[in-house]
């Protein structure tokens, strides 16, 4: 995203630089512990994060996890504080349209990534331990979890200054993301 920022890819280049960081501090502040937002309480990463011992989850597993609480939960969340830090709102200007813009991007990353998964150790690790982990991968899928983020900003953003439904809804979010990362997490031997 940060390079394609400079490149005249996205038509609102500061809302995505912006949105880019804002996202990236929600994971950093998940994995320091400190979860930048103090209204949620991040049980999609605590889930992630109280299992990364366990030896009978394989790696592909947590890379989905992962990318579960990032943007079932964390993706929606930075949408909505990105448009209240520069004054905007998700339905303005050509932020739906820089947002899935970022699809084509990890779309063209996405050979890259299987490949990382796809040879080497963690290949062999992960066809030992689970042979339905490709079934898994499969059903992952990272355009209509990101159209849901969307979604979910968007109503958020509706909602962000009635607080206690604001609040109900950021819980449901990670409530039901915490469900989605549990439920990757399960043992498949």
């Amino acid at each position: 995203v940060k390079a394609q920022v400079t490149q005249g890819f996205f038509a609102d280049p500061a809302f995505m630089e912006h949105l880019d960081i804002v996202f990236a501090n929600l994971y950093l502040g998940a994995v320091d512990g400190s979860c930048v937002n103090p209204s949620t309480a991040c049980r999609a990463w605590n889930v992630l994060f109280s299992r990364r011992s366990d030896t009978s989850v394989v790696p592909m597993q947590f890379a989905l996890a992962g990318m579960n609480a990032h943007i079932n939960h964390d993706l929606a969340l930075a949408v909505v504080t990105a448009c209240r830090d520069l004054g905007t709102a998700p339905e303005s200007g050509s932020h739906e349209a820089d947002f899935n813009k970022v699809n084509r991007l990890l779309a063209a990353l996405d050979p890259q990534i299987r490949q990382s998964f796809e040879s080497g150790l963690i290949l062999e690790l992960d066809q030992r331990a689970a042979a339905g982990l490709e079934n898994i991968a499969g059903n992952f899928g990272i355009d209509a979890a990101r159209e849901t983020a969307w979604v979910n900003a968007q109503a958020l953003w509706h909602v962000r200054d009635i607080s206690f439904i604001y609040k109900q809804y950021l819980d449901g979010m990670d409530r039901t993301a915490a469900f989605a990362g549990r439920s990757l997490l399960i043992p498949l031997v």
